[in-house]
């Protein structure tokens, strides 16, 4: 029979990667299931229920799956030891395993013996494996998962945003696991983030999530209120869980990936590289500007990644591992700042700065300026016809005006009640903000707007459409400064 401690490389191995079935993976895991479930309470019942020795023994057991750390060296955080994720782009079905166990834990506050068996649960790999079995059989009998997404679960492929929602919501057992009951108000939230932006969350979500949270930051019941956030980080999927009782807040945070990543600081330096050195055509952080730091504990946990996978771990894998290194501790913090101590700070701010932040960069690409630059803001000197040329490839690939209208516009107008609206003048990128409206009225004139909508060339004409319309937002725009 094989032991718990084989199992990682057996399911990694190369047959079970190259012929992969759920039956291969099940047939594995069944074969020391019942002997895994034994362990799970191994010698609990040596102990009377309630006894002073039974106190002693499951509440020194149940410390050894939790690690004490700090965000920022400010924000307290339990960061829960759980099953190593070593391969694959499994990160959202060990995510889900993950929160539902860990609901157990809480849920079962006042049995220790029980508590224990849940966080044994989340290290168990053969229970990882059926739960993961089990799950991918529930979405392949779904007509709500689509032909093309069930064929990359046939090949172990990645959980997606809409199925994790899906099984929350769908799954009758998980549904009932992660339900409130009497003691517990439990609600599932989600934030997904990733190199300088918040994505694929809609206005109105954003707006859902700040008030869920100052809800969280003021509540003094008794019964506890958990929120249990799916981050979507990244190319990483991983859980924050916060426990508020009577005012009193806990923060739990369980992961596939084993290293810790928050002990990496100050957190000050991965804003300066975030906003500062992001390649915006290629999406990744500039690696030769790193930060040692963050070097040193990609280099390392790649390291311990690549004795599980057949191939090796390519450029792009480890660039994406940094910018979630450097992600995840923004992420976390922001969250923090808005439960704890910044009445200010909100979702708004991160929301428009991350906006305004990619549409002024782009712009300078595009128009070769720097915003911050007095100089080229009323000094520019490129030929009018460049300019004209390299406008118009801005508005038709980057930013049409509707996309402009849509995406910064009504985002503006929708947080207008917002403290970051009303004090953006004080804000870091108010600076660049303003800069790209003033450079855009001084243009204005060289490049001849009205003329060019006079014109009998069609395409000159359809092009000074484009661009009146541009400024028409503009205007609109200079509403908030």
């Amino acid at each position: 029979m094989e032991s718990l401690g084989e199992l990682n490389s057996k399911v990694n191995s190369k047959e079970v990667i190259e012929k992969f079935s759920l039956n291969l993976i099940y047939n594995i895991v069944n074969e020391i299931k019942f002997e895994d479930n034994n362990n799970l309470n191994l010698f609990d019942n040596c102990y009377e229920e309630n006894s002073e020795k039974s106190e002693i023994f499951f509440n020194s057991e149940i410390e050894k799956f939790f690690e004490s750390t700090k965000i920022r060296e400010k924000y307290s955080i339990s960061i829960i030891k759980t099953k190593e994720q070593n391969g694959g782009a499994l990160c959202g079905f060990f995510s889900l395993f993950n929160l539902i166990n860990f609901l157990q834990f809480l849920k079962n506050r006042d049995n220790k013996k029980k508590q224990l068996f849940y966080l044994r649960k989340l290290n168990s790999t053969p229970q990882f494996w059926c739960f993961y079995r089990d799950t991918v059989n529930f979405l392949l009998d779904s007509i709500m998962i689509n032909r093309t997404d069930k064929k990359s679960l046939l090949k172990m492929g990645p959980l997606e945003r809409y199925q994790f929602k899906y099984i929350l919501q769908a799954h009758p057992e998980i549904k009932k696991l992660v339900d409130s009951d009497i003691n517990n108000q439990i609600k599932i939230l989600h934030y997904f983030y990733g190199f300088n932006f918040i994505q694929s969350m809609s206005k109105q979500e954003i707006i859902e999530l700040q008030k869920d949270l100052e809800f969280f930051k003021t509540y003094k019941e008794d019964k506890h209120l958990i929120y249990v956030i799916l981050l979507g980080v990244t190319d990483h999927w991983s859980i924050l869980i916060l426990d508020n009782s009577k005012g009193e807040i806990k923060n739990y945070y369980l992961d596939s990936n084993k290293d810790n990543a928050f002990i990496l600081n100050p957190v000050d330096e991965f804003e300066f590289l975030q906003n500062k050195h992001i390649d915006l055509k290629k999406h990744f952080i500039d690696l030769k500007t790193k930060n040692d730091e963050i070097e040193k504990f990609v280099d390392y946990s790649c390291k311990e990644i690549e004795k599980y996978r057949i191939e090796p771990i390519s450029p792009w894998f480890r660039r994406c591992y940094v910018q979630w290194t450097i992600d995840i501790n923004l992420v976390v913090r922001d969250i923090f700042r808005i439960i704890y101590d910044d009445e200010n700070h909100s979702f708004y701010e991160i929301y428009l700065n991350s906006m305004i932040w990619r549409l002024t960069k782009t712009f300078e690409e595009y128009i070769s300026i720097k915003l911050e630059s007095e100089e080229d803001i009323y000094n520019y000197s490129e030929d009018i016809f460049l300019i004209k040329e390299k406008f118009l490839q801005w508005l038709m690939i980057e930013y049409h005006p509707k996309v402009l209208k849509v995406d910064i516009l009504n985002t503006f107008e929708s947080f207008a009640d917002s403290f970051y609206v009303k004090n953006l003048k004080n804000k870091s990128i108010y600076g660049q903000f303003s800069n790209w409206i003033q450079f855009s009225k001084n243009v204005k004139d060289k490049i001849h707007v009205e003329e060019s909508l006079m014109s009998s060339d069609p395409q000159e004409k359809s092009n000074a459409v484009l661009i009146k319309r541009y400024y028409e937002v503009i205007e609109e725009l200079e509403k908030f400064l």
